[in-house]
C-alpha cells in the first residue's frame, strides 16, 4: 500500500514533477481555444499563424497568434479554464 501524504490544509500541492505536470483531462482543445479568442477579439474569422500548448509556473496554456483586418493578435488561454490569460493586438506591418 502506497503511503498517503498528509496536507495541512485542504489546498493540494502545485505540480513539480513532469509526470504531475500533464495537463488535466478536461483540457480545452486547440479548436476550443482559438474560438475563445476570436470571441474575445470579437471576430468571427481570422487567419492563424500558431498555436501551441504551453506550460509555465503550473499553468497549461495555449499561445494563439492569429491576424484578421490588418491587425495581428495574440492570446494566452488557459487549457483548463478557457480564461483569457493575456492578451495584445498590434497593427499587422506585414
Amino acid at each position: 500500500k502506497k503511503p498517503v501524504a498528509n496536507y495541512t490544509t485542504n489546498e493540494k500541492p502545485a505540480a513539480t514533477t513532469p509526470a504531475q505536470s500533464e495537463p488535466a483531462a478536461e483540457t480545452l482543445t486547440a479548436d476550443e481555444a482559438k474560438a475563445i479568442a476570436l470571441k474575445d477579439a470579437n471576430l468571427t474569422d481570422a487567419t492563424f499563424v500558431k498555436i501551441e500548448l504551453d506550460r509555465d509556473d503550473g499553468v497549461t496554456f495555449y499561445e494563439i497568434e492569429f491576424r484578421s483586418n490588418g491587425y495581428e493578435y495574440e492570446y494566452e488561454v488557459s487549457a483548463t479554464t478557457g480564461k483569457v490569460l493575456d492578451k495584445s493586438v498590434d497593427r499587422d506591418d506585414d
